[in-house]
């Protein structure tokens, strides 16, 4: 049986074992998160790599998630999003059962390797940079502002 792709999530749909995977087809259940860190020592480190690298804090790694959004690429939000769902869902020992270990080690090792590439020195840098930037057209607005009322006015 395949699953429709808006049915996509890593929770499985458990079977006599086995479980529809989000690939499609039956695969056997295995533990989620296999290794020695689970669902909730896994999404804490990417939370502190999020605060580390781009600066973004939250109480846990759904909040952090939700303030860096946009500064992920799309296929890492889908990853980032199954990862939060497990955390959640990772808190409720029978629903922990229900996710899929392959998914979310592979979602995991993407969203940390990508973490891991960005400079956090240069995010606050260019962010600095950004508002400076700002700042500087708007003061040049207003001077040209001046300088247009002064010319109307008469005095130049």
């Amino acid at each position: 049986m395949h699953i429709p792709p808006k049915a996509r999530s890593p929770i499985s749909r458990r079977r006599r074992g086995f479980a529809y995977c989000a690939a499609g087809g039956a695969c056997p259940i295995v533990p989620a998160m296999t290794g020695d860190m689970n669902i909730e020592h896994r999404a804490e480190a990417l939370r502190h790599l999020l605060n580390e690298r781009l600066g973004v804090g939250g109480r846990d790694f759904g909040s952090a998630l939700r303030r860096v959004r946009r500064r992920l690429p799309r296929h890492l939000r889908r990853q980032a999003d199954l990862i939060a769902e497990a955390e959640r869902m990772g808190r409720n020992p029978k629903l922990a059962r229900r996710l899929e270990g392959a998914a979310l080690d592979t979602a995991w090792r993407d969203l940390r390797d990508h973490l891991r590439k960005i400079d956090g020195a240069a995010v606050r840098r260019d962010r600095f940079l950004a508002w400076l930037s700002v700042i500087a057209f708007d003061l040049l607005l207003i001077a040209g502002a001046f300088v247009l009322w002064l010319w109307w006015r008469g005095y130049v």
